[in-house]
């Protein structure tokens, strides 16, 4: 089940809340594991929406753009490929 827009952006309000009761030498580790779990769920196709979460939280974002790069999900680099 793959969620709307709407919902993709519910779960990065649900990510500024849990944010707060998180020590904030953990955060980064802690988005990245909520990042992989919503992804192992199949919640958000991050190829597809995994910019409609961005700009919520600089922690999220950046483990949002690792997760991302690292799994291979980068569009840019996809489409440099076809380029060549």
């Amino acid at each position: 089940m793959t969620l709307q827009s709407t919902d993709v952006t519910a779960l990065v309000e649900l990510w500024a809340g849990i944010k707060n009761y998180v020590p904030a030498k953990d955060q980064g580790s802690c988005a990245a594991q909520f990042i992989a779990n919503i992804d192992e769920a199949g919640f958000v196709d991050f190829s597809v929406s995994g910019s409609d979460m961005y700009g919520v939280c600089g922690v999220f974002d950046k483990a949002l753009r690792d997760y991302i790069h690292d799994n291979g999900l980068d569009e840019s680099e996809d489409q440099e490929d076809w380029d060549e």
